[in-house]
C-alpha cells in the first residue's frame, strides 16, 4: 500500500465522487482506487461498475464493488 502526501487530496475528491456515485445507485459498496497504477486501497469482491474520473490532467480509475 503505496501512500504520499501530496496525493492525498485528490484522494479525498475520488472518494467524495464515489460516495456521491454510491448514494445515487443506493450502493453500499467498497472501493479500490488507482492513481497512476498505484493501488491505494483494495477491498472487497464483486465488480458492479467501473467509471473514469478526471481531475485536470490527471486520471482516476475507479472500480466500485458489494460486499
Amino acid at each position: 500500500m503505496e501512500k504520499s502526501n501530496h496525493i492525498n487530496f485528490n484522494i479525498l475528491m475520488v472518494e467524495l465522487m464515489v460516495n456521491l456515485h454510491n448514494h445515487k445507485y443506493g450502493v453500499s459498496g467498497l472501493i479500490i482506487q488507482k492513481i497512476q497504477g498505484i493501488v491505494l486501497q483494495k477491498i472487497s469482491h464483486i465488480i458492479l461498475i467501473q467509471k473514469q474520473i478526471i481531475f485536470g490532467q490527471m486520471s482516476f480509475m475507479v472500480e466500485i464493488f458489494k460486499e
